[in-house]
């Protein structure tokens, strides 16, 4: 089926949007606000409702698009606002979808501060890569988060920078790569093998670029 088809549509408008999947639900945060909601498709993948989570984000100046992931049994959005825009959260997640609060998992190394930073998991471990301090100035730095058994996060690593700065755009892991697509309205495609530890010895350009900038 070529087609798309409308299926329950959110609580509230969102912008800024991070999405994760978890044990068959889906959960949805936003910027703007510190709702939290998740549903659970039918068979047909069609959404009936959605909920809204009890539990909230510590604020409502979040930036989850990009920043959210479910591995494990929890969820994690990096990075907070306001003076927070360099820590992670998590929430356990529980067998009927519901999530506990929120706490503070770990802290970008040094404390820099990020926004619109994009984040994936992969190996047993979170990356998080670019974003911006504040403003329109991006940056290249690539960090990395051992996940324990228990959730928690190990201290971040700062590890190989992309071969340019970037936020916004894309992140996702294929066949043991992590892949940074477009950001700054670009068509640029970057890509890393992360190794056992955690580290990336470095990352590479792909000569076939994006047919259309990204941003």
């Amino acid at each position: 089926n070529s087609n798309w088809t409308t299926t329950a549509l959110l609580p509230t408008a969102s912008q800024n949007t991070g999405a994760a999947t978890y044990n068959g639900y889906i959960y949805v945060a936003h910027y703007g606000r510190n709702n939290v909601y998740y549903a659970r498709p039918g068979s047909d993948g069609s959404i009936s409702s959605w909920t809204t989570s009890s539990v909230t984000l510590p604020n409502n100046d979040i930036h989850p698009s990009g920043n959210m992931v479910a591995v494990n049994g929890y969820l994690y959005i990096a990075t907070g606002g306001g003076a927070s825009h360099n820590q992670i959260y998590r929430a356990k997640i529980n067998a009927n979808g519901s999530l506990e609060a929120f706490s503070v998992a770990a802290t970008l190394p040094g404390s820099v501060v990020r926004s619109y930073s994009q984040m994936v998991v992969a190996n047993g471990y979170l990356v998080v890569m670019g974003g911006t301090p504040g403003g329109p100035t991006p940056e290249s730095s690539v960090y990395t988060f051992q996940i324990n058994s228990d959730g928690s996060l190990a201290a971040g690593v700062t590890t190989a920078s992309m071969p340019g700065a970037r936020f916004t755009g894309t992140a996702f892991v294929l066949n043991g790569y992590i892949y940074y697509a477009g950001g700054n309205d670009t068509t640029s495609l970057y890509y890393a093998r992360l190794n056992s530890d955690g580290t990336i010895t470095s990352w590479s350009t792909s000569a076939t670029s994006l047919t259309e900038s990204l941003d």
